[in-house]
């Protein structure tokens, strides 16, 4: 059970009788680590936009209503009537320069520590950039019915934090060297 971005059916009654999952579970192909990362960068309110870091490359995705057709750039979220469609692509440089909308969430991939230099101050940075996730953990969980309502998760998670308190955090997670006396540590 992974995050994918295509439904191909549902769990059948056969199935159900075997797993103990429930009925009406979505059966999804086409996985992408994407959808974990803009999925628990923070809840997905409707109008929310989270931007996927891919080195100079952002992709911004902005959380919709359920579309009314299938549409290419659009995956579901584990909350029911809550999507996100895939924006157009923009470089580094256009996000510096303050091309998305105050309030988006910036995510970096796991592994990859956060380049905050030059961001503008009214972006938020998300909960786990740049470390790994329990994401699809959670997904998982919820295919599999451990959590009824899926809301409260995102509220069970750090919050995305403005730039400013992140860098502040940062800073305060620095190992301080010693007081200057030979032999001691801090």
């Amino acid at each position: 059970i992974f995050p994918a971005i295509q439904r191909v059916s549902v769990v059948s009654e056969k199935t159900i009788e075997k797993t103990g999952l429930r009925r009406g579970t979505w059966i999804v192909g086409g996985g992408d680590p994407s959808n974990t990362r803009i999925l628990f960068a923070g809840e997905p309110t409707i109008g929310r936009v989270v931007a996927e870091i891919h080195g100079e490359q952002v992709i911004p995705w902005q959380s919709i209503d359920t579309p009314e057709a299938w549409e290419a750039d659009v995956v579901p979220t584990a909350i029911e009537g809550n999507f996100f469609r895939r924006l157009a692509p923009i470089t580094r440089e256009e996000l510096l320069g303050g091309a998305l909308p105050e309030g988006t969430i910036v995510d970096w991939p796991a592994g990859t520590e956060p380049d905050l230099e030059g961001l503008p101050e009214g972006l938020l940075i998300a909960a786990d950039a740049g470390e790994a996730s329990a994401g699809t953990a959670i997904i998982a969980g919820l295919g599999l019915g451990w959590w009824r309502d899926p809301r409260p998760i995102w509220r069970k998670r750090r919050p995305p934090l403005p730039l400013a308190e992140w860098r502040a955090a940062r800073g305060a997670d620095a190992v301080p060297e010693g007081d200057g006396e030979e032999g001691t540590d801090v």
